[in-house]
């Protein structure tokens, strides 16, 4: 297919980042192609890729790669000229912290009528009357409560009775469901994850909050559990 696209064609010695820095290739591509385009960068030696709308039934694409990748990104300009891709250029992009600098933007919200999280641990503001904090900073794990399959589950929590009940949190992340169940006075909360930097995330979610949660920890798949029942299951 011939495509017209402008590719910026400076010698790789001209782009010479430090290593706190990433190379990147932005370009427009058809959004009809867009579902396309991630199975394609699937099997490229990539380290991620962003796609935003452009607008003109475009969107635009940009393909990350290491600072000294400069063979690579010779290599995908070539592929990006053969597939519907135009506006190709080389970009420098600044390492950035993005966690922390949510962390530092990041306001305390409500979700549905009783719950309010709030990511700011040691944080002196107090939460609206009839609602119960939930301390949740960002962290490296699912579960900042911020996704709606998380507000879900919490919605749905706000009509149980959940005292004296055995619940368990599968896929816990940063414990946020868990942490819920508890102070919605479950019996007895055991939290399971197999990624154990969710778990350490976990217990570091649960010693933030105003009161003693009282939740078991369990690095493993749900296969891991051995006898017993429980009275609820989470899992959003």
């Amino acid at each position: 297919m011939a495509v017209s696209s402008s590719v910026s064609r400076e010698p790789s010695a001209a782009i010479e980042p430090a290593v706190n820095r990433y190379l990147g290739l932005r370009c427009e591509i058809p959004a009809s192609l867009e579902d396309e385009f991630g199975g394609l960068i699937a099997s490229w030696p990539v380290l991620g890729a962003t796609v935003e709308p452009a607008g003109n039934g475009q969107v635009v694409a940009v393909v990350y790669v290491h600072h000294d990748q400069h063979d690579t990104m010779d290599r995908l300009i070539s592929i990006l000229e053969d597939w519907s891709a135009r506006e190709v250029q080389r970009v420098v992009v600044e390492q950035t912290d993005w966690l922390a600098a949510y962390r530092e933007s990041v306001q305390p919200f409500p979700v549905g009528s009783r719950w309010w999280i709030d990511p700011r641990p040691g944080s002196s503001e107090s939460e609206p009357r009839g609602r119960v904090r939930l301390v949740v900073e960002p962290r490296e794990a699912f579960g900042s409560g911020s996704h709606e399959s998380t507000q879900l589950v919490l919605q749905a929590m706000e009509s149980m009775d959940l005292d004296g009940l055995r619940v368990l949190d599968v896929g816990t992340g940063s414990s946020i469901l868990a942490l819920a169940a508890d102070r919605l006075g479950a019996g007895q909360v055991l939290a399971l994850d197999m990624d154990s930097t969710a778990v350490w995330v976990a217990r570091q979610t649960i010693g933030q909050q105003d009161w003693r949660p009282h939740i078991q920890l369990l690095i493993g798949p749900v296969g891991a559990l051995a006898g017993g029942g429980f009275d609820l299951v989470l899992c959003n």
